[in-house]
């Protein structure tokens, strides 16, 4: 380990620059020496392959005497604007600052291979292989070396590397994510192509519509962790913001058999009180929790003795209010009221002690016990269907009611 005084340009390039940081040292090997130096604030370059280096911003670790034994371990997503920015990109420096907690960011290796590639999972190229490995095996010695626990933190493409890296820790580290990605292959064809087209060293060049999941395979890239090993987490919590897309896509198939049956409100268990997945409801669409909210959940996860019920108290203002799961919701609590009236047959649905916000609903309209007509699914509980009378023997509705983790509900009612 030493630490750099000559000039960086050797590092430049159009996709990467470290010439703003003063202190920076760099690591040919892990060892004892190596991992002791993350006591000193600064840019550390690990070498992960020959010339390939990680770059880790650490505020200087300490081991500290006072009420947390942790640090915070920040994973980037998406870089937004991308062009004309230079790798590394590091966050969570604000958000540590006010927890006055020690922290280590990462940047993701891949970015600086290409200054177009905004979002890269933290997956490797060749040949630096498996990075997700990689970087669970340096947090472990860190951890061990100064005495700490790991508080792993983020949001999209970085909680994707959270639970990755996570799942392959030893020293049980926790787990804060919100609306990560659980499989790349699912996520928008645009990035994918980007990230495969800059990394993968493939002869042709991928496109939207190439098949994402088998090109990632073949190339040995772990790109799902639906099936990640959870148990490796002393606790982790999984934000999802209810009016998210990534719900049906990435949530659905993580929780996949792991949801337990026990729900309070919307916190979900999977397989024990220290792994939940809570549905919030913090604005429109994939966008981050609220500042505050992830500055509470992690003073709560990472300074006090903290039980299901105190993580919840933390959540107040940010669960989603409406009942958003009808997994365990017995099939009479599905009602569904029509009439007829002239030529046109409307009505409703309703779900007992359930509001309609987030569950979406579908209607089939039967004619003489042939389907006729199709109401497709949306988040309106009320349906309208024109009637032709002619040779009418028998009127029926058919109603579905499907919410954001795909369980369904279905009722049939005749009208005449």
């Amino acid at each position: 380990m030493y630490e750099k005084k000559l000039p960086l340009t050797s590092f430049e390039n159009a996709a990467y620059s470290i010439e703003q940081y003063k202190n920076v040292f760099f690591h040919d090997e892990l060892n004892d020496k190596s991992i002791s130096s993350f006591r000193n604030p600064g840019l550390h370059k690990i070498k992960i392959f020959d010339g390939i280096y990680l770059d880790i911003f650490t505020s200087g670790l300490t081991q500290k005497a006072n009420e947390t034994q942790f640090f915070l371990v920040v994973f980037g997503g998406a870089v937004s604007d991308r062009l004309g920015k230079k790798a590394p990109f590091f966050s969570g420096k604000g958000i540590a600052r006010e927890l006055e907690m020690n922290f280590l960011a990462i940047s993701d290796p891949c970015l600086a291979l290409n200054d177009k590639l905004a979002l890269g999972w933290y997956l490797g190229f060749p040949p630096v292989g498996d990075l997700s490995t990689k970087i669970a095996n340096i947090l472990d010695e860190i951890c061990h070396r100064f005495s700490l626990k790991a508080c792993l933190v983020g949001g999209s493409g970085g909680g994707f590397a959270a639970i990755n890296v996570g799942s392959k820790m030893n020293s049980a580290p926790k787990c804060l994510v919100w609306g990560p990605q659980t499989s790349v292959s699912k996520y928008s064809a645009t990035s994918v192509a980007e990230f495969i087209n800059s990394t993968l060293q493939l002869e042709k060049e991928v496109n939207s519509d190439s098949d994402f999941y088998q090109i990632l395979d073949e190339a040995g890239v772990h790109h799902d962790i639906t099936s990640a090993n959870i148990d490796n987490f002393s606790q982790l919590i999984y934000l999802q913001n209810v009016s998210d897309s990534h719900i049906a896509k990435h949530l659905a198939p993580f929780v996949c058999g792991r949801l337990g049956d026990e729900i309070v409100q919307n916190v979900h268990m999977i397989g024990d009180e220290d792994k939940l997945i809570c549905l919030c409801d913090w604005g429109k669409g994939h966008i981050p929790p609220p500042r505050d909210t992830t500055l509470k959940i992690l003073s709560v996860m990472c300074r006090l003795n903290d039980t299901t019920s105190t993580f919840c108290n933390a959540l107040t203002d940010t669960l989603s209010s409406n009942r958003v799961v009808i997994k365990n919701l017995p099939l009479d609590s599905f009602q569904i009221e029509a009439e007829v009236s002239g030529n046109v047959v409307h009505g409703k649905a309703t779900i007992k002690e359930c509001d309609h916000l987030y569950l979406k609903y579908s209607y089939y309209l039967i004619i003489n016990g042939t389907r006729e007509n199709v109401r497709p699914y949306s988040y309106n509980s009320s349906f309208t269907f024109d009637l032709n009378k002619s040779g009418l023997k028998s009127v029926s509705i058919i109603g579905f009611a499907l919410d954001i983790l795909g369980n369904k509900l279905r009722k049939k009612i005749s009208i005449a």
